[in-house]
């Protein structure tokens, strides 16, 4: 039962460390506030250096893309899109706005890609391989493409999916099989531009085509236009008021009273009740073994003067022997017992040799 104690007990440890590290974790990958090989950092620093005015959302879009040029939405993000952001996006769209919009392995914005009527395909570079080794072969594969089809080779990895090109869509690159991988799509009085996380990504920029990309973006959409990255759904959250944070200390000390009782009650139930029971000795298959079990047994109660009494019966009635019960006072009652076993046996002996 201790044994089981323990366990529970450190399942119990791991749920509340668990439990507290739930919620927002911060910048995931193609966050601009990323500076790992996936995120957008050198680009949103770029883009501020040439001279753009650059804000971080760090609250949810709806009513908050005033004063806004270019929206950035990247990256597979902690949450998805409500409705009415997607909404607000779209209007934002219609009205002149541009949309940077990034997909990668992980989909991502759908709720935004029904509003906007965006659609994509299964792309034929996704691993397919059943093989782990394989897999990460094929996952880990970079293929460059000219910009454009005749400038700067552009460094894109393995994606899942693509978008779908229509009409009046201008397509700035293509894979091998003649995927279309970024593209520029007219959506009312403004522009959609889709293009793989990655393309413009920390670990990317350093090749010539990636870096050309960006700047023909910043440059497109306005060298001198108001950009703003959405960092709220990859889990950026601007402070909670006063009021926020002491609602927030009861729930977590409300949360924390539960499992510390559920973890006593666990405890409780982990505990031994009563005395802990002597463990028997297994006795095996021999004649000589199973003697000494029983022997043990004896000599742990003391059923040495009662042992001997009975062996001395069944010498009577079996074997016709008569012998002397021990002494009632003998106080070594193993002794007393091998004694009688010694006359018996002497006894039997006589008997044969007359």
């Amino acid at each position: 039962m201790k044994r089981h104690a323990w366990w529970i007990g450190t399942l119990m440890a791991l749920a509340l460390i668990t439990l507290l590290s739930v919620g927002r974790q911060g910048p995931t990958d193609a966050s601009s506030l990323s500076r790992t090989s996936s995120g957008w950092s050198a680009a949103r620093w770029y883009i501020e250096e040439m001279g753009s005015e650059v804000r971080t959302l760090d609250a949810p879009i709806a009513g908050n893309l005033r004063e806004t040029d270019v929206l950035v939405l990247t990256g597979s993000t902690s949450s998805d899109l409500s409705t009415a952001e997607a909404g607000e996006v779209e209007r934002f769209v219609q009205k002149g706005g541009r949309l940077v919009l990034g997909y990668g392995l992980r989909p991502r914005s759908s709720v935004l890609r029904k509003r906007l009527g965006l659609s994509f395909k299964d792309s034929a570079t996704r691993p397919r391989s059943l093989n782990p080794l394989a897999w990460m072969g094929e996952a880990s594969k970079t293929d460059r493409i000219a910009l454009g089809g005749s400038g700067p080779l552009v460094a894109v990895g393995v994606v899942r999916e693509h978008p779908s090109a229509e009409s009046g869509d201008e397509i700035l690159l293509r894979n091998a099989h003649g995927e279309s991988l970024v593209l520029l799509r007219p959506v009312g009085d403004g522009e959609i531009l889709l293009l793989p996380d990655e393309t413009l990504s920390n670990g990317r920029l350093k090749e010539p085509g990636n870096s050309a990309l960006l700047e023909g973006v910043r440059v497109r959409f306005g060298e001198d236009g108001r950009w703003a990255f959405d960092e709220y759904h990859h889990g950026v959250a601007s402070a909670a008021s006063p009021s926020g944070v002491q609602s927030r200390r009861g729930l977590d000390l409300f949360i924390f009273q539960i499992l510390l009782v559920y973890g006593l009650f666990v405890a409780a139930l982990g505990r031994r009740f009563g005395p802990e029971w002597p463990e028997p000795v297994p006795a095996s298959g021999a004649t000589g073994a199973f003697l000494t079990t029983i022997a043990g047994i004896h000599d742990r109660l003391g059923h040495h003067h009662d042992a001997a009494r009975a062996l001395q019966s069944r010498a009577h009635e079996v074997l016709g022997v008569e012998v002397a019960p021990p002494p009632a006072g003998t106080a070594d009652g193993a002794r007393a017992l091998m004694e009688v076993a010694r006359r018996i046996h002497a006894k039997q002996k006589e008997g044969r040799t007359q």
